[in-house]
């Protein structure tokens, strides 16, 4: 029975530019850097076609769901706070 070699094994090629490209902003590499403050989750009930359209809607904008509802959470609180008696 001959002895297998596999020291000899060929190594892979290298990477295209386009293919490190695009590995560089894979998963997990779309998103903003956290800050250090913990976070909490939300969940909300919608009606399946008001979830629709936002999805829609945000996709058209190339913008992700969450960032639309920070943006809106934020700048209704502070219209919130701004109303205090």
């Amino acid at each position: 029975m001959s002895k297998k070699n596999f020291a000899a094994a060929p190594k892979p090629a290298a990477l295209s530019a386009e293919q490190e490209a695009y590995i560089s902003k894979g998963r997990g590499k779309d998103t903003a850097p956290a800050n250090n403050e913990p976070t909490a989750r939300l969940s909300v009930d919608l009606p399946r076609s008001m979830h629709k359209r936002f999805k829609i809607a945000c996709e058209q904008a190339d913008t992700k769901m969450v960032t639309e509802l920070l943006a809106f959470i934020e700048r209704r609180t502070t219209e919130l706070e701004s109303r205090k008696p």
